[in-house]
C-alpha cells in the first residue's frame, strides 16, 4: 500500500499524521520499537473500521519518529470474507510460545475470533485460522454460542490468555449471547481452547455496576497484577480497569482512565465535554517508570473517522491509576514549546456555544453549528466551521515569558474576531476578514510565562477555519 503522510515534528496528539485514522490503539513494544494495532476508519464512510489493518511503529529511543509498516494484512485472505469487502474490528497482536506473532480480529457480522500469523510484529500477517474448543468447534459460529469481539491477548510467561465479548443490554448480538468479556487460555497452537471460556465481568461481585463493561477488553501486567481495561455502557466515552492478582478471575473496579470528552464523573466543574465524545478503545502502555493510555477522538462530523491519541497516567504507590485528562502532548511530558507554528488540529478542546451535557446511550449528533476537525486537499488537517461562540484550545503550552505575537493561519466567511485566552484570562484578539483562502493574520500579545491552556473562542455571524497557530 502506497500512502503520503504529513508528519509534523516532534510530540503531539494525535501521536499518528493528521490524515491517518487508526482507533482502538493497542500498543506493544516488541524489540526496542514500540509498535500500535488498531482498526483502520476511513473519512468519509459512514460505517466503523472499513479500512484494512495498517502497521505504525517508533523506535523507542524517539517516539516521535513514527515509520508507516504498510498494510500488514491483506483483507480477502480469510474465508469468512472472500470479496475483500467486509470491515475489520479491533485487533491485538501477541508473540507466542514459537515466537511468532498472532494477529486475532473479528471481522463485521461473522461473531467468531480470526488469526492471522507472521514472523514479524510488522507483518506481513497471513490467515492462521479462527479460534476453536477441543472439539474442533468454531467459538461464535453457531446460534446461541457466546459472541466473540474485540480481543485482547497476553503472553503470561509463556502461558496465552485470551479476552474477548460484548456486554449488551439485550444479551445479544446475532442470535449469541453477549453478557459481557470472557477469557480462557490456549494451547500453544493459539487456536484451540486450553480452558474454557469464563465470564470475567458478569457475576454479582465484579459487575462494574459504575460502568458496567461494554466492550473493548484490553489486558495488561503490571507490577505481578492484571490489569483489565475495557470501555463501559453508558459512559462510552470512557475508558475503565480493573485489577485482580489473577489473569482469569476476581477484577474488582477501580475506576477511570481516560474519557474522550475530559469529563471526570467526580468533579462537578468537569461535567460538560470539552470535546465531541464517542466510543472508545485503547489500552496501557508501559515504558519504564512511566504509564500512557491510549485511547481514540472523533473528527470530521462523525463518529466513524476516529484518531489515536495518549497521554501519560500517574500511577500511587497502591497501584490505582488518577485518571488522564485530554492534552495536546502525546509523548510530551508536561508542556510543549510556545514559540512557534502549531497545527490546529493538535487542539484537544473543541467546542461549540453552549457545548450540551453528554447523554447516556448515545454518540454526539453533529449539526451544522460544531466545529470539528476537517481534511480538504490542504495537507494536513485542520478546525473547520467555527460559529459565534465556538472555541478551540490547546493544553499545555510552556511560555518563556519573551513570546509578544500571535499569527493565526486561517480563512473565513464574514469578518470575524477570535479572542486569545491564556489559562482564562484575554490577552488579545485577532481580527479577521473574509476570505476563501489560507491567509496569515497577526495581533500582538502579552503571555504569561509558565505552563499555560490556550483557547482560542471565535466570534462573528459568519465561520472561520483554523490551519496554524504560530507564537513568536
Amino acid at each position: 500500500m502506497s500512502r503520503e503522510f504529513t508528519m509534523l515534528p516532534g510530540y503531539h496528539n494525535p501521536y499518528l499524521p493528521g490524515k491517518e485514522h487508526v482507533p482502538d490503539g493497542e500498543p506493544h513494544i516488541f524489540g526496542d520499537r514500540l509498535y500500535v494495532f488498531g482498526s483502520h476508519d476511513e473519512i468519509g464512510t459512514d460505517r466503523y473500521c472499513a479500512g484494512s489493518y495498517v502497521g505504525w511503529s517508533a523506535p523507542l529511543s524517539d517516539l516521535s519518529a513514527w515509520r508507516f509498516e504498510g498494510e500488514i494484512y491483506a483483507k480477502g485472505e480469510d474465508p469468512l470474507d472472500p470479496d475483500a469487502a467486509k470491515d475489520y474490528y479491533a485487533p491485538d497482536v501477541v508473540q507466542g510460545v514459537d515466537g511468532r506473532f498472532y494477529l486475532y480480529y473479528s471481522i463485521c457480522d461473522s461473531y467468531v475470533l480470526s488469526v492471522a500469523v507472521s514472523e514479524r510484529p510488522e507483518g506481513p500477517y497471513h490467515f492462521y485460522g479462527h479460534v476453536r474448543d477441543k472439539s474442533g468447534h468454531v467459538l461464535g459460529s453457531a446460534i446461541g454460542d457466546d459472541y466473540q469481539f474485540d480481543p485482547a491477548l497476553l503472553n503470561d510467561d509463556g502461558r496465552i490468555y485470551l479476552y474477548s465479548g460484548q456486554g449488551m443490554p439485550t444479551g445479544d448480538v446475532g442470535g449469541r449471547k453477549a453478557k459481557g468479556s470472557m477469557v480462557c487460555e490456549l494451547e500453544p497452537d493459539m487456536l484451540t481452547l486450553k480452558t474454557p471460556q469464563r465470564a470475567i465481568t458478569s457475576s454479582e461481585w465484579n459487575r462494574f455496576d459504575e460502568n458496567p463493561f461494554f466492550e473493548a477488553s484490553s489486558i495488561r501486567k503490571i507490577r505481578g497484577r492484571y490489569y483489565f481495561i475495557y470501555s463501559p455502557l453508558p459512559n462510552t466515552h470512557n475508558l475503565c480497569y480493573a485489577v485482580s492478582d489473577y489473569p482469569d478471575r476476581d477484577f474488582v473496579y477501580q475506576g477511570v482512565l481516560v474519557s474522550n470528552a475530559d469529563i471526570f464523573a467526580e468533579d462537578p466543574d468537569r461535567q460538560i465535554p470539552v470535546n465531541y465524545w464517542g466510543n472508545n478503545h485503547g489500552s496501557i502502555l508501559e515504558l519504564g517508570d512511566e504509564y500512557y493510555i491510549f485511547y481514540h477522538r472523533n473528527t470530521g462530523h462523525c463518529p466513524y473517522a476516529r484518531q489515536g491519541c495518549l497521554e501519560r497516567l500517574t500511577l500511587l504507590d497502591n497501584g490505582r491509576f488518577l485518571q488522564a485528562e485530554i492534552t495536546s502532548l502525546g509523548f510530551a511530558r508536561t508542556a510543549i514549546a510556545a514559540r512557534g507554528s502549531h497545527a490546529a488540529y493538535t487542539a484537544c478542546l473543541l467546542q461549540r456555544k453552549d457545548m450540551p451535557a453528554f447523554m447516556p446511550y448515545t454518540f454526539f449528533e453533529y449539526t451544522k453549528a460544531d466545529p470539528c476537525y476537517a481534511e480538504d486537499e490542504t495537507p494536513i488537517p485542520f478546525v473547520t466551521n467555527l460559529t459565534d461562540g465556538a472555541m478551540m484550545g490547546f493544553r499545555y503550552f510552556d511560555f518563556d515569558g519573551t513570546e509578544t505575537s500571535l499569527t493565526l493561519t486561517a480563512r473565513g466567511r464574514g469578518a470575524g474576531k477570535i479572542a486569545v485566552l491564556c489559562n482564562g484570562q484575554c490577552v488579545a484578539t485577532v481580527v479577521l476578514s473574509d476570505t476563501d483562502d489560507w491567509k496569515d493574520f497577526r495581533t500582538s500579545c502579552v503571555f504569561p510565562a509558565g505552563k499555560t491552556e490556550l483557547r482560542l473562542v471565535y466570534e462573528s455571524a459568519g465561520t472561520a477555519d483554523v490551519l496554524y497557530v504560530t507564537i513568536h
